[in-house]
């Protein structure tokens, strides 16, 4: 089967002296394939995923596309003056579709992403749930066979969260392809891992069970916060996951006991508490 995204050799560094970002990067995606990309904030994740996109410019190596790719950024820009539904329309136009054929994409992608309760709403209004669907539903209008996502996952309440697992899972099995970049392993079906360390890939050993994130060592200043939820409802750990600053967890008689990076724990706690979440309890992380 024909890749869909080939990339070989791929190098990549911003001055001609300076640090290589990227150094003999190779991978292939093809049709119904998806990939998540893991690593860490700087391991140049971002700039393998915008040259596959043609966004950015190898310093070396070469690329092949077959097909129709859409890019999805990290940063989702809000200041749209047009409503969903005409931003929806102008996307399918600018991905080629014509006549008929856009009426009907953009009427069954407002369908499939739950849009009808927005769709006339001014998109710079919306909330950042509803933009990531608006954003997502016009990278799919028109059946892309390569989808590119950086760091999807992250800021997104647990709606967020399972639809854009049912919208990764529908693209693969219509036979799209992905590439997505994620700061923390999140397991999806149909999605394999790899890892981007010192500029190259490698195969990354299975995700942890989907309400497990692997412990790691916590480090001075990092804290310990258990969250509970409303109503007695237990959090769903998957959210935090790909989230930075969570630096482990695990599922206790109280809630979800979280250790919290120094550096991330405020933006972490934020989305929490207005997820709906409580913070039981903080305490100092202690090494063992």
């Amino acid at each position: 089967m024909v890749a869909v995204l080939e990339l070989a050799g791929i190098t990549k560094r911003y001055r001609r002296r300076g640090p290589w970002v990227l150094a003999d990067a190779a991978l292939s995606v093809r049709p119904g394939d998806g990939v998540q990309i893991v690593g860490t904030n700087g391991s140049g994740k971002t700039t393998l995923l915008r040259i596959a996109a043609g966004l950015a410019r190898p310093t070396g190596g070469s690329v092949r596309r077959e097909g129709a790719a859409t890019y999805v950024p990290e940063r989702l820009v809000q200041a749209v003056p047009m409503t969903v539904r005409t931003y929806l329309t102008h996307q399918a136009r600018v991905q080629g579709l014509r006549g008929p054929a856009v009426a009907a994409a953009v009427a069954a992608v407002i369908d499939d992403h739950g849009l009808d309760p927005v769709a006339d709403r001014p998109v710079r209004d919306l909330s950042k749930g509803w933009l990531q669907r608006t954003v997502l539903a016009q990278a799919l209008v028109a059946r892309p066979a390569l989808l590119l996502l950086d760091e999807p996952w992250t800021g997104i309440d647990d709606a967020g969260h399972r639809h854009l697992r049912t919208v990764i899972e529908r693209a693969l099995a219509g036979g799209a392809a992905l590439l997505m970049t994620s700061h923390e392993a999140t397991r999806v079906t149909g999605v394999r891992r790899v890892q981007l360390t010192a500029g190259r890939i490698t195969e990354a050993p299975p995700a942890a069970a989907p309400d497990v994130v692997p412990e790691r060592t916590g480090g001075a200043g990092d804290r310990i916060v258990v969250l509970v939820a409303r109503d007695g409802v237990q959090p769903d750990p998957r959210v935090l996951a790909g989230l930075p600053g969570c630096v482990a967890q695990r599922r206790t008689a109280e809630g979800v006991e979280v250790v919290v990076d120094a550096r991330d724990g405020d933006s972490l706690l934020a989305h929490a508490i207005a997820s709906g979440w409580h913070v039981q309890r903080v305490t100092p992380w202690e090494p063992a």
